[in-house]
């Protein structure tokens, strides 16, 4: 299986070996990139499989797929191992069975958390495609103190946070992860936030933590963020910080009314933009400083997020005016 590097996106696939040589090149590519593992085709033809991947921050984003198989992980491949770290699986096709601390049938549009210290076999049916995130220990702890809490439990619209869960961190290709409109902090607080009440909700105790939701709060959230968005690095955990808050708790209140942080930043950005787009005090300045002033970095980025809530691109907008 050959390497390239594409920008900060890593690729391999198997059509660039021989096929004698693609499963141990799929095998030695997993074990390299995320853990020790060993591999076995299922496919009645010539073995496939591709793999996309790019760091957010501390966090592993892969896009996988390929023929049937399994991939099995046991104590000598775990005594291989070099770290520990957790594995979110969310599959994108077909129907995946997966024993790891139980039995479990992982199916398109459900996800798991899998943790490296503990063996695995992954069996893959049919042809498929997954999002595979890397969650090293170390930050994992810091949204959930006891990640067992989640191993091995099925993740699906049953649970109160799933569907934003689930959505978001499908959304995070690694394509996706090279050209964010957001910083990576604001994406990987997003993602720890929604783990944590996932874990909440799993162990009853999320009925509490949405407790403090309230209009109030929301309001409070809502005039920071537009009062600091032209902050380029703004995060929800600095919101939080300000407002004497635990950052799940920010995340609870937005989610109670179907928002995130990351939507309500881009729209406060957008809202002051097109404020200045039309007030003849910044006349002088382009669409592009505008953009930059109100705290985006890319001005595709910005022209998007301005199209799709204003209707028109800022260029538009302001000969309107």
């Amino acid at each position: 299986m050959s390497h390239h590097t594409i920008s900060t996106i890593q690729h391999w696939s198997t059509e660039e070996v021989t096929e004698t040589e693609r499963v141990d090149y799929f095998a030695d590519v997993l074990s390299s990139s995320l853990c020790p593992m060993r591999v076995a085709s299922r496919a009645k033809g010539p073995f496939r499989a591709e793999m996309l991947s790019s760091e957010l921050g501390l966090i592993t984003v892969i896009r996988q797929g390929g023929s049937a198989h399994q991939s099995h992980r046991g104590k000598k491949e775990i005594a291989l191992s070099t770290e520990r770290s957790y594995h979110l699986l969310i599959a994108l096709t077909s129907e995946v069975a997966l024993t790891h601390c139980g039995f479990t049938f992982l199916k398109p549009g459900s996800a798991v958390i899998t943790d490296s210290n503990f063996p695995h076999d992954l069996e893959f049916f049919s042809p498929w495609r997954m999002i595979h995130l890397k969650l090293p220990e170390q930050w994992l702890r810091q949204w959930i103190p006891d990640p067992a809490a989640l191993t091995g439990r099925l993740i699906t619209s049953d649970f109160r946070w799933a569907t934003p869960l689930l959505a978001f961190a499908t959304q995070l290709s690694p394509e996706f992860v090279v050209h964010a409109p957001l910083p990576q902090s604001v994406l990987l607080d997003h993602l720890g936030a929604l783990l944590s009440l996932i874990a909440a909700d799993i162990s009853g105790t999320v009925s509490s933590l949405v407790s403090s939701v309230n209009l109030a709060l929301k309001a409070r959230i809502w005039d920071r963020i537009k009062q600091r968005c032209a902050e380029t690095t703004l995060t929800g955990a600095q919101i939080a910080s300000e407002l004497d808050i635990p950052i799940a708790v920010l995340h609870a209140t937005l989610g109670a009314s179907s928002q995130t942080f990351g939507s309500l930043l881009i729209e406060a950005r957008v809202t002051q933009a097109s404020w200045m787009l039309k007030s003849p005090v910044f006349k002088s300045l382009t669409t592009t400083a505008v953009g930059h002033r109100v705290g985006f970095t890319n001005l595709r980025h910005f022209a998007r997020a301005f199209k799709r809530l204003i209707g028109r691109t800022p260029s538009q907008f302001r000969l309107d005016r």
